[in-house]
C-alpha cells in the first residue's frame, strides 16, 4: 500500500460550473481531459423522478419534470421534500400538487439583496392589453412550457447555443409590464425575481459583471426566471470611446449581451425608453412586446375592474365618464382609486365620484399634467 501511496493518484477530478483551463499542466497530472456534463433532458428527468418517487403516478413525473429543470441531485432533495409534504396529509406517495410544491421550494434562489420575488393574485383576464399585445404574451408562455417538446424531442434545438427565452417589454409607466410579467411567469411555473440595480451595478470595474453573474448562475441553478425593470439601465447603447471608464461601460454590456443569449431560462426585460436599448440587444431577443396606454374603452375597462367587491363604492362613480376625461394608464388609475378609498375610510363613507374626481386632480398635479378644471367637475 506504501508503495502505491508514493506514486500518488491514478485520477484526479476537479469539478466546477465553468470549464478550467490552465496556462501548464500542474506536477503528476500530464493530461487534462475536460468532460462536459449537460443539465438532463426532459426525458432524463422523467427517469430520475420516477427513479425518485417511484410509488407517484407516471403523469406526476411528467408535470414536475416539465416545471423544473432540475439535476440529478436536486430531484432527490426535492423527492424527499415531498415525501415529507405526504406523511403531513397521512399518506406515503406524494401527489403531483406535493411534487410541485416540492420542487419550488427548492427551486428559490439564494439571490439575498440582489432580487426579490415578484407574486401576482392577477389573472389573465385582468390584463388589459389589446388582442395583438395579449396574444404575445401568451406566444410567450406557450414557448416556454413547450420548449423541452420542440427543442429536444422534435430536434429543433440542435445546433442552438441556449435554450430559454428573452423578452422585451416597453412603454409607458404604469401599462402593466411587471403585472404581465408576473402573470407570465405563473402561467409557466417558474418563480419570478426582480433584479435590484442598485444592488447589482457597482461604480468599481468588474464588480457589476460578478453581481451579475452571480444572480444568472443561481437562476440557472434553480430555473427561476427573471425580470429586470428600468432594463436601458443596464443594456444601454454602447457610446464612443474616450476613456477607460467608457471602455469598461462598453465591456460591462458586451458580457450582457453574452449572458443573456446564453441564459437558459426566462428572462423578461421591461424599458420606459426602448430607444436608449442597444440595438445588438434588441436582435437578440426572441419576443418584444409593446405595452400602449389604454384607449377609452379599455380605460372603461380598467375603472371597472379597479374596484375589489368588498370596496363601499357609490353608483355614481361613472367608468365610462372616468375613461372619457382622464387619459392615464392603468398604473395612475389605481393610484386614483386608492387615494379615493383611503379618503372614503377616513371620512366613514362610500367612494363617491366627489371623491375619485379630487384624487384624479392630485394625480394629475403630481404627475405635472395640465389642469382643465371641467374635467374635475360633477356631472
Amino acid at each position: 500500500m506504501r508503495g502505491l501511496a508514493t506514486r500518488g493518484p491514478k485520477l484526479t477530478l476537479l469539478t466546477d460550473v465553468r470549464a478550467w483551463t490552465p496556462v501548464e499542466s500542474p506536477p503528476g497530472l500530464p493530461l487534462i481531459e475536460e468532460l462536459t456534463l449537460e443539465p438532463p433532458s426532459l426525458d432524463e428527468r422523467i427517469s430520475l423522478w420516477a427513479q425518485a418517487v417511484p410509488d407517484a403516478r407516471r403523469e406526476a413525473h411528467e408535470a414536475v419534470a416539465r416545471s423544473v429543470r432540475f439535476t440529478p441531485g436536486k430531484i432527490v432533495e426535492a423527492a424527499a421534500t415531498a415525501r415529507g409534504l405526504a406523511r403531513a396529509r397521512g399518506a406515503t406517495t406524494p401527489n403531483a400538487g406535493e411534487l410541485l410544491r416540492a420542487a419550488r421550494r427548492h427551486a428559490t434562489p439564494r439571490l439575498g439583496a440582489l432580487a426579490t420575488p415578484v407574486h401576482t393574485s392577477f389573472t389573465w383576464n385582468q390584463l388589459v392589453l389589446p388582442p395583438e399585445q395579449e396574444l404575445h404574451l401568451r406566444e410567450i408562455a406557450r414557448r416556454v412550457t413547450h420548449e423541452d417538446t420542440v427543442l429536444e424531442r422534435w430536434g429543433f434545438g440542435r445546433g442552438l447555443s441556449k435554450g430559454g427565452l428573452s423578452a422585451l417589454f416597453s412603454g409607458p409607466p404604469g401599462t402593466g409590464k411587471t403585472m404581465a410579467a408576473a402573470i407570465v411567469a405563473r402561467e409557466v411555473g417558474r418563480d419570478l425575481y426582480a433584479i435590484d440595480l442598485s444592488q447589482v451595478v457597482s461604480k468599481f470595474i468588474g464588480e457589476t459583471e460578478k453581481q451579475l453573474e452571480r444572480v444568472f448562475s443561481e437562476a440557472e441553478a434553480t430555473d427561476a426566471a427573471l425580470f429586470f425593470d428600468e432594463a436601458d439601465a443596464l443594456f444601454g447603447k454602447r457610446g464612443e470611446i474616450r476613456d477607460a471608464h467608457d471602455r469598461y461601460a462598453n465591456i460591462e454590456v458586451g458580457y450582457l449581451l453574452q449572458r443573456i443569449e446564453s441564459f437558459p431560462g426566462l428572462a423578461i426585460l421591461a424599458t420606459n425608453l426602448r430607444k436608449n436599448m442597444d440595438d445588438a440587444f434588441l436582435r437578440r431577443l426572441d419576443v418584444i412586446v409593446e405595452f400602449p396606454l389604454p384607449d377609452v374603452s379599455a380605460r372603461a375597462r380598467i375603472w371597472r375592474g379597479i374596484w375589489p367587491a368588498e370596496a363601499p363604492v357609490d353608483a355614481s362613480v361613472d367608468p365610462e365618464l372616468l375613461a372619457e376625461r382622464f387619459q392615464l394608464s392603468g398604473g395612475h388609475i389605481r393610484n386614483i382609486a386608492l387615494t379615493a378609498a383611503f379618503a372614503a375610510a377616513d371620512a366613514g363613507s362610500s367612494i363617491t365620484l366627489e371623491r375619485v374626481l379630487a384624487a384624479a386632480r392630485r394625480e394629475y398635479r403630481k404627475l405635472s399634467k395640465l389642469v382643465n378644471d371641467a374635467d374635475f367637475a360633477l356631472p
